[in-house]
């Protein structure tokens, strides 16, 4: 069982989210409703767990094959309907930026891995809007 702790900071739309290893993120509304421009929205936050999620997977997949990227970077964008309420994620798309020294083979096996097996996140939201996942080697 997972627990978090979410406690408000006592100004605005601000809360900091303990887990009970003692890790926190700090979350906010929007701006204008008093949230701290810094601070993840939600929504960025459940961004920010498929991609940490994902690339958990793809990594440690890659690992086990013996090869350690020297860079590994990724930039995820998700659209949300507009207008709507709740103003959900129609489509994520995750983009992932590696060293080019990988076996190209092994890094589509583990992001395959990781859409078909492995992402719990992934697995959360994949019914709800398309997660796409694209690759660029440096």
């Amino acid at each position: 069982m997972s627990t978090i702790k979410l406690t408000h900071t006592g100004q605005g739309l601000n809360f900091e989210c303990k887990n009970e290893r003692g890790g926190t993120i700090n979350l906010s509304g929007l701006e204008e409703m008093g949230g701290d421009p810094k601070n993840f929205r939600p929504m960025e936050g459940l961004l920010a767990s498929l991609v940490g999620c994902s690339s958990i997977d793809i990594l440690s997949i890659l690992e086990k094959q013996r090869y350690i990227p020297k860079h590994y970077e990724v930039v995820v964008e998700g659209n949300r309907k507009e207008g709507a309420i709740p103003a959900v994620f129609t489509s994520i798309t995750v983009n992932i930026s590696i060293s080019k020294d990988v076996d190209e083979n092994k890094l589509k096996k583990a992001i395959q891995l990781t859409q078909e097996k492995y992402c719990s996140v992934l697995f959360m939201i994949q019914h709800d809007c398309t997660i796409h996942f694209n690759y660029v080697l440096k």
